[in-house]
């Protein structure tokens, strides 16, 4: 249980909250690696996270601590093999150890990558185990992946299996989406390499994609992709891509009830971008893609625009923009009208979602620079209707309004802003070993009403609890073979 559980445990348990810690202190962090001359690598690494406690108080005026976040100890050990033909084989282990709650993570994966003698063919073979084991309670679950192909020439081509069970977990030490899915992935593809009229290089890809539950076997979805680029003598890129899922998709988690599935009707998506030469002190990329639904009015549009402006030798500056517009999409709606409490609700809706993004550098010398990132992301949903979700994961009309009983307004519109600043400096003490100061200030922002306009959003989110943290890391290199031959 992380700091949000607890703090909302206590909360409904009538106490009061008097001091959240905003992260658990790093105690310690060390990392060994290197090569021997017969090609075995090996790297290790441990780190120990400090336990943190939430402060409150109860209904008699008492104060007392609860734990937020246990003493954790984190390891990782690799060693990986070169072979011939610039093949390799590895084996990872990662372990995360916390003895306040007794409850141990391990994670063992055997990765290969084998080529033939020419270099024209590959096999990659992944295989991870996941445990799991908290008191008398454990989980074990597998990760697996195949892949074969060719990979020199004009004509390439490769096909790949995949399968996760249910119960396969590396979030401790790692980051997984999602687990309980298998699935099958094909592609070929042909590249001309040669310089032709006017295309540098031109390449054509014919793609597919068929995946299902792996715990119990029930369909998700299949598609088909094609994807053409071509670089032009200009240097500038452009490509065209295009979807389709005849048989729509099948989404098993949306309803939030596994084992009632929502469906989505076949689609067909089409677009591009365009990027022109990175060389140029101004260059521009633009992006640009339409999905259409088997279901009047029920489309996807998505657009970006990125220009990249190089202001000098020191200075570079990207900003991005982007815009999505989702019409008629429909998802799971949290319904606490007790007169529903029997039906899964789904509600029909149109958002906008906006990210503007401005990226900047600045390098004062060979071994020092300053990062600049600013970002804001604002998402806005309106709700039109509502549907009950059947057994067979289409829907059914229902008479939930999603009004207030009290004064009639929408419950479920949203708007939602999040405004970020990361600052960075790093300092090159010399090659491996640097120091580097980071800012980091955030502002999360979300109401369930909906703004007159984009610009409208800006208005109080200045107001809103800011968070500012700074941190100093300090990393430093020993190579240990140099000091050998000091010695």
């Amino acid at each position: 249980m992380m700091a949000g559980e607890v703090a909302d445990s206590l909360l409904s348990s009538g106490n009061t909250i008097t001091a959240v810690p905003a992260q658990a202190q790093l105690i310690n962090a060390t990392k060994i690696s290197g090569r021997t001359k017969k090609g075995l690598g090996i790297g290790v690494f441990n780190a120990i996270e400090n336990r943190a406690n939430i402060r409150y108080r109860d209904s008699l005026g008492n104060e007392h601590e609860a734990l937020a976040h246990p003493l954790t100890n984190y390891n990782v050990l690799v060693f990986s093999q070169n072979l011939k033909n610039a093949s390799n084989v590895s084996v990872i282990n990662s372990n995360v150890f916390r003895p306040d709650i007794d409850r141990i993570a391990n994670v063992t994966a055997i990765n290969t990558l084998l080529l033939n003698k020419a270099q024209k063919y590959r096999l990659n073979f992944q295989a991870k185990v996941a445990h799991t084991q908290q008191e008398t309670e454990s989980s074990t679950g597998h990760d697996l992946f195949i892949g074969v192909g060719k990979v020199q020439g004009m004509f390439t081509y490769r096909a790949e299996y995949y399968e996760m069970s249910d119960t396969y977990d590396q979030n401790e030490l790692g980051f997984m989406a999602r687990n309980n899915l298998r699935g099958f992935f094909a592609e070929t593809k042909w590249t001309g390499f040669k310089p032709q009229g006017r295309f540098l290089r031109r390449s054509l890809n014919l793609s597919t994609n068929v995946e299902y539950l792996y715990n119990p076997s029930r369909f998700a979805y299949w598609y088909i992709n094609v994807f053409t680029l071509a670089t032009f003598r200009n240097f500038l890129t452009a490509s065209v891509e295009g979807d389709v899922f005849p048989l729509g998709e099948v989404d098993h988690f949306e309803s939030r009830t596994f084992g009632r599935p929502v469906n989505f009707p076949a689609s067909f998506k089409l677009g591009g971008f365009y990027s022109s030469d990175y060389s140029k002190k101004f260059a521009l990329d633009f992006s640009i893609y339409n999905r259409v639904y088997n279901k009047q009015g029920m489309a996807n549009i998505d657009a970006e625009v990125s220009p990249r402006i190089r202001f000098s030798n020191r200075m570079f500056v990207v900003v991005t923009t982007g815009v999505s517009r989702y019409l008629n999409n429909y998802g799971y709606v949290n319904v606490t009208d007790t007169n529903f409490t029997d039906q899964i609700i789904l509600g029909t809706r149109h958002r906008w979602i906006v990210n503007n993004a401005i990226a900047a550098d600045y390098t004062f010398t060979n071994r020092m620079g300053l990062v600049l990132r600013l970002n804001h992301y604002w998402q806005e949903v309106a709700y039109h209707g509502f549907r009950e979700l059947r057994e067979d994961g289409w829907t059914d009309a229902s008479a939930y309004t999603g009004l207030s009983a009290t004064d009639g307004s929408p419950r479920h519109n949203t708007s939602y802003n999040a405004f970020t600043v990361d600052m960075s400096f790093r300092w090159v003490i010399y090659p491996g070993s640097e120091i580097r100061f980071v800012w980091k200030y955030n502002i999360y922002a979300s109401e369930n009403a909906l703004d007159l306009n984009y610009l409208y959003t800006f208005k109080g989110l200045f107001d809103q609890p800011q968070l500012n943290s700074f941190s100093v890391k300090a990393l430093f290199f020993l190579d240990a073979a140099r000091l050998k031959r000091k010695r």
